[in-house]
């Protein structure tokens, strides 16, 4: 995988002039950023989803202790258990550690900069 940092080109030229109405002045603000835009969402929706899936499992496991009785738990939901441990312990920090990183990494030090250099540059060529 290519280092976060450089999913997005910072100081990426814009081609053009910046459009007057907010939809083609967002598109031409952030042409070039938008496959990282997209993957980032998709691992925010992932860490949300992850998020939704922890209630069920918590609600899930909660539920089978108290209709199986403490002293067969164990033994009767070892699949349930290492469910558990597995989601709890592998996947859901592994995708909220994802969606952190591309936030963090990839989004956040670079789009503003990238906008405000697009928005620099065209203010520079114009007359006094």
């Amino acid at each position: 995988m290519m280092n976060p940092a450089t999913w997005i080109d910072a100081f990426r030229h814009a081609e053009g002039a910046p459009p007057r109405t907010l939809g083609p002045f967002m598109r031409w603000s952030l042409s070039g950023a938008w496959p990282a835009l997209w993957l980032a969402a998709f691992l925010s929706a992932l860490a949300g989803t992850f998020e939704v899936v922890t209630a069920f499992i918590l609600g899930r496991v909660i539920d089978t202790a108290l209709s199986s009785g403490p002293e067969v738990f164990f033994s009767e939901n070892v699949a349930l258990l290492l469910g558990f441990v597995a989601f709890f312990v592998i996947l859901r920090p592994v995708a909220l550690g994802l969606s952190a990183m591309a936030n963090s990494i990839a989004i956040g030090p670079n789009v503003n900069p990238l906008v405000l250099s697009r928005i620099n540059r065209w203010t520079l060529g114009q007359a006094v």
